[in-house]
Parts: structure tokens; sequence; C-alpha cells
């Protein structure tokens, strides 16, 4: 479910991994059963301040695609066409972007803070909001500061000069500093006119190969997914004022920025290199580097503030037509990594395929993702419904 995951939650989750509700998602054009989301379509879920859902998703026929907004149980309450990457801020805005058939680049403030933003690009990634009002968005290499309530620009920053563009999300720190992805490596620029403060170079001389990955820890420590000049990655630890780095892992990592998490109590979890011997989720001390445990097989998604951390699984499993994969949602003990619970999907045909994403943490503990579901009225077609845990 893409880059809203990769964080911490403060509040207490539900622990005992009971599933508490689900409803499909009905396609914005179309009523009947066949018109509902396909599950491989649907990412990139977001609360809102009131408890409403945002995500992405989209059938092949292009009127459904789009963000759409639903309340927890059930009932849809907007769709945005062709917008992703669904963002809200704390004072309640809400963001969409999308990228036109135009050429151009749009960023849409949305209920209250009513605006849009149009710049000619098309690699768009998710914005980052700050505590002072900023609104950061890379769009083809390019970092743009905008106003998040009116949507009027601040400043620009070029990041990237080459063919290929160093498109990722921005973070920023604890002093508003905005720590990017640049063709180089890492860069760390003032939020009053986007200068760069430093940059720490990790580029390998091959056009298109960055960084994949930053973000900023609890106590200011800057993290990056760097690449390797064998095309691995590691995650490494920078100093927030210098760019200085304070250690990097000893074994490569996964290159995909949504298998960060970043927890309060410091400790940072990722996912290891797919080409690894124990593919899986590694626990690092976020001081030192050191591997605090380690859990094949499992993904991170989110930590909550009870010591309890959620990821996805993969498992295999016989069925009535064979071997089948299945993506459980999975509660560790985030000292440990010891597994407290899983959650299985239901496989009323015995075909496999179904599967839950990677979940995220309510304001109120509650867990939310989505499944497949299996409907053998809809020929057999897997359509998606969002999951409450408790």
């Amino acid at each position: 479910m893409g880059d809203a995951q990769n964080s911490s939650s403060s509040v207490a989750p539900a622990v005992s991994g009971t599933l508490a509700g689900l409803f499909p998602i009905p396609a914005q054009v179309g009523g009947d059963q066949n018109n509902y989301l396909f599950a491989d379509t649907v990412r990139a879920m977001v609360e809102g301040p009131s408890g409403t859902l945002a995500f992405f998703g989209g059938n092949n026929w292009i009127p459904n695609r789009g963000v759409y907004q639903f309340t927890p149980s059930g009932s849809k309450v907007g769709f945005s066409w062709g917008a992703y990457w669904p963002t809200y801020g704390a004072d309640g805005g809400f963001y969409t972007v999308d990228s036109g058939y135009d050429g151009n680049a749009y960023t849409h403030g949305k209920g209250s803070h009513s605006w849009t933003y149009t710049v000619p690009g098309y690699d768009i990634t998710p914005p980052t909001l700050t505590a002072d009002g900023a609104f950061y968005i890379v769009i083809d290499g390019v970092l743009h500061a905008l106003d998040a309530t009116s949507g009027s620009k601040r400043w620009q920053a070029t990041l990237s000069t080459g063919f290929y563009k160093a498109s990722k999300k921005p973070a920023a720190g604890l002093d508003g500093t905005v720590y990017v992805v640049t063709d180089a490596g890492i860069a760390a620029l003032n939020a009053a006119d986007g200068t760069r403060k430093w940059e720490a170079v990790f580029g390998v001389g091959i056009a298109g190969v960055f960084s994949t990955y930053v973000g900023v820890g609890p106590d200011g420590t800057v993290y990056a997914i760097v690449p390797q000049q064998s095309y691995n990655y590691r995650l490494v630890a920078l100093e927030p004022s210098t760019g200085t780095v304070k250690w990097q892992t000893s074994e490569d990592v996964t290159a995909n920025q949504n298998k960060v998490v970043l927890s309060r109590t410091g400790a940072v979890y990722i996912a290891s290199s797919e080409l690894s011997a124990q593919p899986g989720m590694l626990a690092l001390n976020g001081a030192t580097g050191a591997t605090l445990w380690r859990q094949p097989g499992v993904l991170p998604a989110a930590s909550a503030g009870d010591g309890t951390l959620y990821a996805s699984r993969d498992i295999t499993q016989s069925t009535n037509t064979g071997m089948a994969t299945f993506t459980q949602i999975v509660a560790l003990d985030a000292s440990s990594g010891s597994i407290r619970w899983s959650l299985t999907p239901e496989n009323p045909s015995g075909n496999g395929g179904m599967f839950y994403l990677a979940p995220i943490i309510g304001k109120d503990g509650t867990l939310y993702s989505f499944r497949s579901t299996y409907d053998a009225n809809s020929n057999g077609l897997n359509y998606a419904q969002i999951v409450t845990v408790r």
C-alpha cells in the first residue's frame, strides 16, 4: 500500500487479530457485481483526522481510476477521477496528485484548501507536509515547495538534470530541514529558500541508479537506502547537520522504499534484499545499526505504540486445485521479533490467490487493510474489500 505506511503510531492498537469487518469497494462507474474494484489495483491507503479512509484504485476501465474516500463503515464519501497519492494534513486538508494526458503534472488541494498547482511533468512523488504549513512534492526531479493552504509556490530546487530523474518522496527534519534524493545521493535543503546545506554522495556513476528512500528518525537521524557498485542497496544513517555517515548495514537490503519502518523507540525495521539467503525483516538498532533480530519471510508495514509491529507474509498451502500462495497480516513483538498472531484470508473457492495488503494503523488502534475476495458469481474474478482488524 505504498508510502504512507513507513511510520509509527502512538496509540494502543488491536492485538487480538480479530477480523472486525469488511466490505467490497464499488467502482465509481457501474453498479453490478462485476464493477467492484479489482484487488490488485488498490493501494496507498491513508486515514484522515476524522477517520475517513482514502486510497487509490481503478479497474482497467479508465472512468474508475482515481482516489476513493470511504468511512470506516463502508460508505463512499468522495471520488477524485484520475488522482493518486491521497494525503491528509493535520488540519484536515486533503490533497491528491495526478499526471494528465496533456504532459502536465497536477497537485490539488481539496475541501477547505481548494487549489490546483500545475507544472509540466509526469513522474510525481507522494507529498510531504510539515507543521509550519509547507507542502513538498518532487515532479520530474524538481522539488516544489508550496503553501499547503493556498497552493502558492514558495520556491523550487532542481534535484536531477539527466535524462533519468531522481523523483523520490522528500522528508522533513525536526528543524524543518528538507532531505531529498538527488542525482548524486542525499541532500539537505534549507526550508526557507531551498538552498543546499550539504550533500552526501552515494551515486554509482550509472544513469538512472539512485538512492530510493530518505526518512527521518525520532532523534533527527537521517536514513537512506543507497546504491552500491554491485547494483545492490544498503541502509545508511546520516548525521542530520552534516550528512556524515554514522553507520551502514553490513548486508544488502531491499530497494523498496515502502519496506522501511522507523519506530518511535528508535529501532529501524527494513526488508532484507530479495536475493539474500534468508529474505525477510531485519530489526536494527537505530543508533548503531546493529541487528537486533531477523524474521524470515516477513515484510514490515507499521509500528504501533504498544510494542507491536505489523507486517505481511506470504505462505503456501494446499488447496483443492493444488498449491496456492496466500498473504497474511502478521503481528510481531517489536523487541524480539516473535510472532504474536497472524490472519489468513478465507478461501471459499479453494483456488488460492487470496491476499491481504500490508496494513495501516488507525488513530484508534484499528488496523485497516485490503484483501482480495473470490466471487464465483462474477466470473471468478478477485475484487477488493476493505478490512478492519481489532
